[in-house]
């Protein structure tokens, strides 16, 4: 194959490398999206891939008559667009990047994945499935840190888009997984009163008793923090690296793709009235049910920005469901030691909840990634346009003993929001650019 370079720089086109990358990836959601990703494309030449295959219950109605059934039995078109499988000729190699704050953080993520990985292969071996010539060579885990908090400097976020640009050739999936949120601890009463009134499904999924600190601004003092890291650093990210994802090779078996991790609590009713003079969330008592919502219309406005012409970018959202993970630590005290009890706690409630039937506590944040993958990997067949629906929403569905399943989901009254998925998307492109030619970048 003729190597040629890439427009920025020097880095060798690699037009059968799939390019991912995953914010937040050094623990929770964002370690497991990466494991459901290297599960994936590590299977055998020829070999069905089940986290890409359509789900009737993650396939808007309109659209389900192209999944085959006995009934229906499937055309030619539904049928190469249901089953995707790893390729023969030649299966495509993987550089997964894992975007941390933390190097330290992520060269333990690095260890504990490749670790994972070469149990499994070995499992597979063992259980009769060939092993793929090379794969294990070819496969590239890198670390590049970000701070999201800042958008200058050394470690912000044009700092690590702009090295993104000079190292890698493009970019296939975007993984905007990261989040904050300030919490500094929980209404007990509260908690009592959401469990006994709406169940432990809803209220261990969708709490009302979590204390959030207000007035929380990022390091440089010019932004409110969790509207800065949930919205803002997204937007950012996904506007400077668009011409990457743009750039993934027509040849790879997966279209490029941006995916929000959003929430079940990001919902049209956190909406206040005081959103209109406090757009970055600074005065807002409660700002990560706020946040992530907004994020929500911000991929909205990007995946109609992106999501038509020749090279098509879909920015579509997910909702992993509720797992423990480190996003509580700080709304349970100072104490590590306090932390870790009420961590277990945390998880013993979420897996009895599950057991008991809730459809929002996934196994695992491995089994809670499903939502997020499926969205990157499924077929475009079976998206409505971003003309017709932006950023659909894929929510993990949790069962008692099997692993998570998909469901379709849409933004809350994303048509009702419209102006104010605008706004917000004006406001961070203002912030870009601002930052940009402070950076020297224009």
């Amino acid at each position: 194959m003729v190597s040629t370079r890439s427009r920025r720089s020097g880095v060798p086109a690699e037009d059968n490398r799939m390019v991912v990358i995953v914010t937040g990836a050094n623990s929770g959601f964002g370690l497991g999206i990466c494991n459901q990703v290297i599960r994936a494309l590590s299977l055998p030449p020829g070999h069905s891939i089940p986290i890409s295959t359509p789900q009737s219950s993650a396939t808007p109605s309109t659209l389900r008559h192209l999944i085959p059934s006995a009934d229906s039995p499937a055309t030619s078109k539904s049928a190469a667009a249901s089953t995707k499988h790893v390729p023969t000729t030649p299966p495509p190699t993987l550089t997964l990047i894992l975007a941390c704050r933390s190097r330290t953080n992520g060269e333990n993520a690095r260890e504990i994945l490749l670790e994972t990985h070469d149990r499994e292969l070995k499992e597979r071996a063992r259980n009769g499935m060939p092993v793929r010539e090379g794969w294990r060579e070819g496969l590239r885990v890198v670390i590049e840190t970000v701070d999201l908090d800042s958008v200058g400097g050394d470690n912000g976020i044009l700092s690590f888009t702009e090295r993104i640009k000079d190292r890698y050739p493009h970019v296939t999936s975007l993984f905007l997984n990261a989040g904050l949120a300030a919490f500094k601890g929980n209404d007990y009463w509260k908690v009592a009163k959401q469990v006994f009134t709406a169940g432990p499904a809803i209220a261990f999924s969708h709490p009302e008793f979590n204390i959030e600190i207000p007035g929380v601004l990022t390091a440089d003092g010019e932004r409110g923090k969790v509207w800065g890291v949930n919205v803002l650093a997204g937007y950012i990210l996904v506007k400077e690296l668009a011409p990457m994802l743009q750039r993934s090779p027509h040849t790879l078996p997966f279209p490029p793709r941006v995916i929000y991790t959003s929430s079940a609590t990001a919902k049209y009713d956190a909406v206040k009235a005081e959103l209109v003079h406090d757009y970055q969330l600074v005065q807002h008592e409660a700002t990560y049910k706020l946040s992530k919502y907004l994020g929500d219309l911000v991929m909205c406005q990007l995946d109609r920005e992106l999501g038509g012409g020749e090279r098509s970018v879909r920015c579509l959202t997910a909702d992993p469901g509720a797992v423990a993970t480190s996003i509580f630590d700080r709304g349970f005290g100072p104490w590590l030691w306090f932390q870790r009890i009420m961590k277990f706690f945390y998880w013993l409630a979420f897996a009895l909840t599950r057991l008991i039937g809730s459809p929002y506590h996934p196994i695992d944040a491995t089994d809670g990634a499903t939502s997020m993958v499926y969205a990157a990997l499924i077929d475009e067949a079976f998206l409505l346009p971003s003309t017709k629906v932006p950023a659909p929403k894929f929510v993990s569905h949790s069962h008692p003993i099997r692993p998570s399943t998909v469901d379709y989901r849409e933004v809350d009254r994303w048509e009702d929001a419209e102006d104010i998925g605008r706004n917000q998307a004006k406001t961070c492109e203002s912030i870009r650019l601002e930052w940009r030619r402070r950076e020297g970048l224009e």
